[in-house]
């Protein structure tokens, strides 16, 4: 059961490295490691999730650094409106007012 997903999410995450590799290298560079593989599981009538951040900065309150991470989100089902999908705000990564409306709520 549990082996069997963590197998099929390691199969997944490799094949998304793949697919996603061109882009990964043009943003990051062909030295970018995957860090991290997770998994988020939500059934009918889970509780929505408050708005975070995926990631942290990499030395907080300065906005004028290259990119250092790429969050990918790959879905496993389709997923539409009425279900709640993850949602993204242009700008919430860099400090400001977005940044602070988020970490507000």
């Amino acid at each position: 059961p549990w082996s069997m997903a963590t197998k099929a999410l390691r199969d997944y995450a490799a094949h998304l490295s793949d697919v996603l590799r061109p882009l990964i290298d043009r943003v990051l560079g062909d030295d970018a490691k995957l860090a991290y593989v997770g998994l988020v599981s939500s059934g009918p009538g889970s509780v929505a999730q408050p708005w975070h951040a995926d990631g942290v900065p990499l030395f907080p309150g300065s906005n004028d650094l290259p990119a250092h991470a790429l969050n990918c989100f790959a879905p496993i089902v389709n997923v539409s409106r009425r279900m709640g999908p993850t949602e993204f705000v242009p700008a919430s990564h860099k400090p400001g007012p977005v940044a602070r409306a988020l970490e507000a709520a």
